[in-house]
């Protein structure tokens, strides 16, 4: 038997590696439980289920797939498997928020906890397909501005589990790949991608800029404008930013004496040794390492 589902996403290329520290994973839900589950819950009546992305071996058949306790009414836990996969290799395309109605015959939506290059975790609401569409958008918007708001105020200790994980040479999430990045097309763009474009070329050196904003500017909702940007431009807003600040501060490093931390500043960065990490993610080299590669003098 084989299964059609249909998803509502963006596009984004993931690589996994490999499996990081169960602990600091384990704590790093039981955090994210309080701070996103329990208030969606309050807020919406529903319950989500904390998942913990150790995707690099999904595709072992014999790992059971997380249970929501929607789920549950199903009976059938290889068909919630077949879902599950499907949502596992849409989170290595995207990661972004994503939902789809799976072959039990429910919504499900999976919000991913995004900190810079990895996707650390996610969060699982399952819902009957009697409800309309809209509505459980509204739901996965609500939990999406939950785990944003999580990921902007926990964002040094998000920062200390990547590179913790990082350091063990694997990583409890997904970790970008964001070397096949591609400039947008903006002749073939939608009207509402090509607003965003514009507005982040306009306040790109603005330090406060994100998705949320940039969609409060447009009069949208921000889990709508990240499906809509990343459909058509296969990029990340949050990730088309930070390659253009990136590209800006590899101009000045290169012809100006400024220090890396007043070009961090300059360039959008409130933190300089977020900059830093960001700078090297994307080049391969410190910015003082850049600076000597293009000025040996």
């Amino acid at each position: 038997m084989s299964y059609r589902i249909r998803f509502n996403r963006g596009h984004r290329r993931v690589r996994t590696k490999g499996r990081g520290s169960a602990a600091a994973s384990t704590d790093l839900l039981a955090l994210s439980r309080e701070e996103i589950c329990r208030p969606f819950s309050r807020l919406s009546g529903l319950e989500v289920v904390a998942v913990p992305i150790d995707i690099a071996g999904e595709s072992d058949d014999h790992r059971p797939a997380p249970r929501h306790p929607t789920c549950e009414k199903s009976g059938d836990p290889v068909t919630c498997k077949v879902a599950w996969h499907a949502h596992v290799q849409e989170l290595r395309r995207t990661g972004v928020s994503h939902w789809h109605r799976c072959p039990a015959d429910f919504w499900c939506a999976l919000v991913p906890l995004v900190h810079g290059d990895r996707c650390l975790a996610a969060y699982k609401l399952v819902c009957p397909a009697s409800m309309p569409e809209e509505e459980f958008a509204r739901r996965v918007e609500l939990l999406a501005v939950l785990t944003e708001n999580f990921a902007t105020r926990r964002a040094s200790l998000l920062a200390q589990f990547a590179a913790s994980a990082g350091n063990d040479n694997g990583c409890a999430g997904a970790c970008v790949d964001l070397s096949q990045d591609a400039a947008p097309d903006n002749g073939t763009l939608p009207p509402l991608a090509k607003r965003a474009l514009e507005h982040i070329d306009a306040h790109l050196t603005d330090p406060d800029l994100s998705v949320s904003r940039i969609a409060q500017a447009l009069n949208v909702s921000s889990t709508y404008l990240a499906h809509i940007f990343a459909t058509h431009t296969g990029v990340r807003m949050s990730r088309l930013i930070a390659e253009r600040r990136v590209e800006m501060a590899k101009r000045l490093l290169a012809t100006t004496d400024r220090e890396v931390k007043q070009i961090a500043f300059s360039v959008g960065f409130s933190n300089a040794a977020w900059f830093s990490q960001v700078f090297r993610n994307r080049t391969g080299q410190t910015p003082g390492q850049y600076r000597r590669t293009q000025r040996p003098a």
